[in-house]
């Protein structure tokens, strides 16, 4: 195999969970946090998609914690936006 060659990594579960916790917090981009755990931004993503559904591959609903976040996330984006 060569040096150059990538080799697919994997990431348990927590890892992966704490990742989405960051995300989920706002302060920073998708990009940034990817960045700084040293995965690609598509892998986040991916990681978000796959919490949002159950086992079932239904969306799962989200607890009051994620829905405050999220209620959240969209008045900043709207207090940006105006500012």
């Amino acid at each position: 195999m060569e040096s150059n060659e990538k080799r697919a990594k994997f990431y348990s579960e927590e890892f992966k969970a704490e990742a989405i916790k960051l995300v989920e917090l706002g302060s920073r981009s998708i990009t940034q946090i990817a960045r700084e755990l040293e995965v690609t931004p598509q892998t986040l993503h991916t990681w978000i998609r796959r919490s949002k559904v159950d086992a079932n591959g239904r969306k799962r609903e989200l607890n009051p914690n994620e829905l405050e976040i999220k209620r959240l996330q969209k008045e900043n984006e709207m207090l940006r936006m105006a500012s």
